[in-house]
């Protein structure tokens, strides 16, 4: 996401200190919930929603450049009259 505004913007970002920082964070986390299973639990339900949401909206965009690829090879199509 980052990368994209970077494109957008033509603006460069160094972004080591931000991956630092989300590393320490989620080590931070991880080290908090380590004594606590219902805790644990949550986190990985949590993950897991993040996970489902990513593929859908994957298959989400596959499914729009399909349909997209479609009208492109159909667009000749349209414009004619069939008898």
């Amino acid at each position: 996401m980052i990368n994209d505004l970077e494109i957008m913007l033509n603006f460069s970002v160094d972004h080591k200190p931000l991956l630092d920082a989300a590393f320490e964070w989620e080590r931070s986390v991880d080290d908090f919930a380590e004594g606590d299973e219902d805790l644990q639990n949550y986190i990985t339900g949590l993950e897991k929603a993040r996970d489902e949401s990513e593929a859908e909206e994957l298959n989400t965009d596959q499914l729009a450049l399909e349909f997209e690829k479609f009208l492109r090879q159909n667009e000749g199509e349209s414009g004619t009259e069939k008898n």
